[in-house]
């Protein structure tokens, strides 16, 4: 019995792991933000509106 707790762990341990690096390799950038969206990434979080 704890061969098969072990066993079904293991199988969704992987299946987790290859989930998340397809939904990182969607939403996940390895080079730095364009500035305009970082400007207005910056600007909404300070409260102020973006098309100003």
């Amino acid at each position: 019995m704890r061969s098969l707790a072990r066993t079904a762990t293991v199988i969704a341990s992987i299946a987790m792991a290859i989930v998340l690096t397809f939904m990182a390799a969607k939403g996940f950038e390895l080079t730095p933000p364009d500035p305009i969206v970082a400007h207005t990434f910056a600007s909404n979080i300070e409260g102020h509106d973006a098309l100003r």
